[in-house]
């Protein structure tokens, strides 16, 4: 998960360039909401390459001490990885719901992104969109929109440029001041309701979000 927009930050250590580059919108989706998902749909994500189950984590240190290394051991390390992921997970839930992720989370605004789920009636569809619209309702609706700036602005960003970028929009967070309280709420005194400023998506405007992006 990259839970941050509900603490009031925005997802960070380089999260503006690998999750712009995740296949359609799963990137924006997973994002915006801080959804956790699990290792199937980390592999159909394209966040993680296998998957090794728990067994195989705890014996890696004494396997790889006991490997038989030859003279490439980049390709002994990968046979050896390969060899041990686990095999016959269940089918990504994210593949199934990917048409209307890719639908709603393409949407170029999150105002837009909200409207487009709040009018969805496909029935595949419509109660993950209600809940999925709940949830971002409770996220801070400033860094929901700073974030979503952020990915479009990543995507064709180096990564050490989105490193650069993320540091003066840490920067911005303690003058806005979501960060402060989403960590208050959720971390410190655990009442787990927030007072975002603003408090509506729709009082966000273009100038504060602008404000995450002008320090150099």
């Amino acid at each position: 998960a990259m839970p941050e927009v509900a603490i009031g930050f925005f997802p960070d250590v380089g999260a503006s360039y690998f999750l712009s580059r995740l296949p359609g919108a799963l990137g924006v989706y997973l994002a915006l909401t801080g959804v956790q998902i699990r290792g199937a749909d980390a592999l159909y994500s394209q966040l993680a390459d296998v998957y090794l189950p728990p067994a195989a984590i705890a014996s890696l240190t004494d396997d790889l001490a006991a490997l038989d290394w030859s003279d490439d051991p980049r390709a002994d390390l990968r046979r050896f990885i390969r060899a041990g992921a686990a095999q016959g997970l269940p089918a990504p839930t994210l593949s199934v719901l990917r048409p209307g992720i890719d639908d709603h989370f393409s949407r170029p605004t999150v105002p837009a992104i909200l409207a487009s789920l709040e009018a969805e009636t496909r029935g595949e569809y419509a109660d993950w969109a209600g809940q999925t619209a709940k949830l971002m309702h409770s996220r801070s609706p400033t860094m929901q929109s700073v974030t979503l700036r952020q990915l479009q602005r990543g995507k064709d960003m180096s990564l050490a440029a989105c490193f650069r970028m993320e540091f003066a929009m840490t920067q911005q967070c303690f003058e806005q001041g979501d960060f402060l309280e989403g960590v208050r709420a959720l971390i410190i005194d655990k009442d787990n309701s927030p007072h975002w400023t603003p408090s509506r998506i729709e009082d966000v405007t273009d100038a504060m979000v602008d404000a995450f992006f002008s320090h150099r």
